[in-house]
């Protein structure tokens, strides 16, 4: 919700000091999602109503990765890094539960 936020990144950055105020997202600020884990979500959808609140998401938000100026990070996240995430638990023979696409990481088993 602070992807537009031009104070985001002092904010975050000075943590609270300096008695800064805490931000709140500008009133033109889109709903972001994940477009990897929309799509996983598809396969929960049981009724109209929520296929139209998920087209509704896609059609009136942001991806939280995508920028048609800039799409390499969006296609790097998940063909690139989870693939050499998986070849890495390969050659170590470390087994994985789930991939989570969101943050790029694989989450092993006994993991957070």
């Amino acid at each position: 919700m602070f992807y537009n936020h031009p104070g985001v990144a002092d904010a975050y950055l000075n943590d609270g000091k300096n008695n800064q105020q805490p931000i709140t997202p500008l009133t033109n600020s889109k709903p972001t999602y994940w477009l990897y884990h929309e799509v996983w979500r598809l396969t929960g959808i049981r009724s109209l109503s929520d296929f139209q609140a998920w087209s509704k998401k896609i059609t009136t938000g942001t991806d939280a990765i995508f920028k048609l100026n800039d799409p390499l990070p969006f296609f790097m996240n998940p063909h690139w890094q989870i693939s050499l995430l998986l070849l890495q638990n390969l050659f170590k023979f470390k087994n994985w539960v789930k991939i989570d696409f969101n943050i790029g990481k694989l989450v092993e088993t006994g993991g957070d």
